[in-house]
């Protein structure tokens, strides 16, 4: 049996990942998603990679420090976002 590293205990955890991949949909800016989640910019980071492992597919194009969904990101918003707010 594996146990997972605490200092990552969020890739595990799809709910946390999709709250920060709405909140930076929203925001089209992982800075100012990362600001209204109260989680610093490299934690959302984080969440977004271990969100894209998960679905093997990139849901940002990143362009700077503004980034924008791709086809894939935009299908996944549309199913993530009731539930996101549903559960908020």
């Amino acid at each position: 049996m594996t146990t997972k590293s605490p200092r990552y205990y969020y890739k595990g955890n799809p709910l946390k990942q999709l709250r920060a991949f709405c909140a930076v949909a929203r925001n089209g800016k992982m800075v100012d998603a990362a600001s209204e989640l109260f989680l610093s910019q490299s934690a959302i980071s984080l969440q977004i990679r271990a969100l894209e492992d998960a679905v093997e597919t990139q849901l940002f194009e990143r362009r700077g420090p503004r980034i924008q969904l791709t086809p894939d990101g935009k299908k996944l918003l549309d199913m993530a976002r009731p539930l996101v707010e549903g559960i908020d």
